[in-house]
């Protein structure tokens, strides 16, 4: 039996907005494929745990887009075909559709976990600045995976499905959507209000005001909550509602898990070139470890103490170098 007319427009405008999705997430991917070649190399020659530990990180959220990168081509490619099978939702679109939210799930939660812990490592490493924002991001994951697994009820209950529960997932994956948004609002705004403000007392003549902040941005993942912002206004523009279902909400939904990698991608970078071969180690007045950078063209000198150079686990940029060392002052 050949399809209707209105069947042959519902397949049309579904393999339309799923195209879109694909190409720019291809063009996204791909961006973050280099930025991860250059993550995986800036730290590659470094010695410490730390840097291996974000090496294997890096690694780690590749694997996870890449799999959410492939289940969208397959996806994209299944919507090509004019007679799909009777079970062609069981066989295939619900199980896709599963892997993609997780994946992206999976994703946010590895660097939501990350910027959590940045942020412990800028405040000073007191313990509500790690327990409080990591239970905020863990409640967000769990409400994140709910929502990717009522996908499975459509084998027990599959009219309720396609009928309510289906509209419910995707109204989740937003609520989830903002809740993100609003804690990475809190944390990044943080971040960098922290840096800026220690650069502004310390008062060095070598340090300009528009570096402190360009690296400020980069160090506080700010490019994540750009793409979380446009995200918010795409899901709610063009329905005035919260709604992710075949618009330009959804096609946000489908690239926002590339944001995270890339804004991973750039702190790892800087913090792998931050401590590379521009960066000499001498001795101070005081005695005390000096580290002097010429990265960005410009030059920075911090003073560490011996209580702050060895709580440090994790490689620091020079900004927060500067956090730390006013933290031990206080």
């Amino acid at each position: 039996m050949a399809p209707t007319l209105a069947a042959l427009e519902t397949q049309f405008d579904t393999l339309s907005i799923k195209s879109v999705v694909f190409a720019a997430l291809s063009a996204m991917f791909g961006a973050y494929v280099v930025l991860s070649i250059l993550a995986i190399w800036a730290t590659y020659q470094r010695q410490g745990v730390a840097y291996k530990r974000l090496r294997i990180i890096t690694v780690l959220l590749f694997v996870v887009l890449l799999i959410h990168y492939i289940s969208r081509a397959i996806v994209t490619g299944r919507a090509r075909r004019m007679s799909p099978a009777p079970d062609e939702e069981a066989r295939f679109t619900v199980p896709l559709q599963f892997v993609t939210a997780t994946t992206a799930t999976i994703a946010a939660f590895i660097f939501d976990s990350l910027l959590v812990w940045r942020f412990y490592v800028i405040y000073g490493r007191p313990r509500w600045a790690l327990y409080l924002p990591a239970a905020v991001v863990s409640t967000n994951a769990v409400l994140g995976l709910i929502a990717d697994f009522i996908n499975f009820s459509y084998y027990s209950t599959p009219a309720l499905y396609l009928s309510h529960l289906d509209s419910v997932s995707f109204k989740l994956s937003a609520v989830w959507g903002w809740c993100m948004f609003a804690t990475n609002t809190v944390m990044t705004g943080a971040i960098i209000g922290r840096i800026v403000y220690v650069s502004r007392m310390s008062r060095s003549p070598s340090v300009t005001q528009y570096g402190v902040l360009l690296e400020a941005i980069t160090e506080s993942a700010a490019v994540t909550w750009v793409g979380l912002l446009f995200y918010e206004i795409a899901s709610t523009a063009p329905t005035h509602g919260i709604t992710t279902k075949m618009n330009i909400g959804y096609v946000m939904i489908c690239v926002l898990p590339v944001f995270f990698g890339i804004s991973h991608c750039l702190i790892t970078v800087r913090l792998g070139l931050s401590g590379n071969a521009q960066t000499t180690f001498h001795s101070s007045n005081n005695g005390l470890p000096s580290i002097t950078s010429k990265f960005q063209a410009r030059e920075i000198t911090v003073t560490m103490t011996s209580q702050s150079e060895s709580s440090s686990d994790v490689p620091m940029t020079f900004a927060e170098k500067e956090v730390a060392e006013s933290t031990v002052r206080e």
